[in-house]
């Protein structure tokens, strides 16, 4: 198949990286930003474009990588372009309902966190698709098992929750991360003193249910180690009106 990806941020510059290495033909990649292609490997440069009118409109697959509020416009813009091929978006977020203009279009979601900086293991990235017919199904299917062995086939809803679930277990927990590290760095205690302890806490619920494995205080209604951990945070209301959030939320 020919792929021409739209967008060469972080989803859009692994995704090329990928299909260049598989037996697809990689035809384009799209930004109307061209500085953002100064990071692309010659191999991948040669074919970035930054002129609508450059897309090429043979291409059987254009994957929309870009933030989700660009969809639409760069949905309409293809549109204008006459591409005859299937356009999917990579959102968790955005719904179908923006690519219908297109006789034939669809999801091709990897529920992964993305940096430029670090490689991805495409075979440990679970892919989410779905299509405008069984027949774009099919074929979507197909194209993400060129990268991952574990494919789902998920409707908009079940993919919106999927992502509300996502920033709950990865932006918000390295958040969590982000805030432990700043009070260690604050007290003068080296953050990898926890490194251990973060460790066990992901590689322990790979075998059993978060619910199950969560310990602490306020899981035990240990409200006296509570009281201590919030005076020990007064000076920071917004990390102890958090802490008192997420405890009374483990409480429950």
């Amino acid at each position: 198949m020919n792929i021409t990806i739209i967008g060469a941020g972080n989803v859009g510059y692994h995704l090329a990286t990928a299909f260049q290495q598989t037996d697809h033909h990689l035809l384009q990649i799209f930004s109307r930003n061209p500085k953002r292609f100064a990071h692309f490997p010659p191999i991948l440069a040669k074919k970035c474009v930054s002129d609508w009118t450059s897309i090429n409109p043979k291409s059987d697959v254009y994957i929309i990588a870009v933030n989700d509020q660009a969809i639409e416009e760069v949905s309409q813009k293809l549109k204008k372009t006459q591409v005859n091929g299937i356009v999917v978006h990579t959102s968790g977020a955005t719904s179908t309902e923006v690519l219908r203009q297109h006789e034939q279009f669809g999801i091709f979601y990897p529920l992964q966190t993305f940096s430029l900086a670090k490689t991805v293991n495409w075979q440990a990235v679970p892919f989410c698709i779905d299509g405008n017919s069984q027949t774009v199904r099919n074929q979507l299917f197909q194209l993400a098992q060129q990268l991952s062995p574990t494919v789902h086939l998920i409707t908009d809803k079940q993919r919106q929750a999927l992502h509300v679930a996502a920033v709950f277990v990865n932006n918000f927990t390295n958040h969590l991360l982000t805030l432990g590290e700043e009070i260690c760095q604050e007290f003068d205690v080296p953050f990898g003193i926890l490194q251990p302890l973060i460790r066990e806490t992901f590689e322990k619920v790979q075998s059993i249910s978060p619910k199950i494995a969560q310990t602490g205080p306020a899981i035990r209604g240990d409200k006296t180690t509570i009281e201590k951990h919030l005076k020990l945070l007064q000076n920071h209301p917004d990390r102890q009106l958090l802490y008192h959030l997420i405890s009374e939320s483990i409480a429950k």
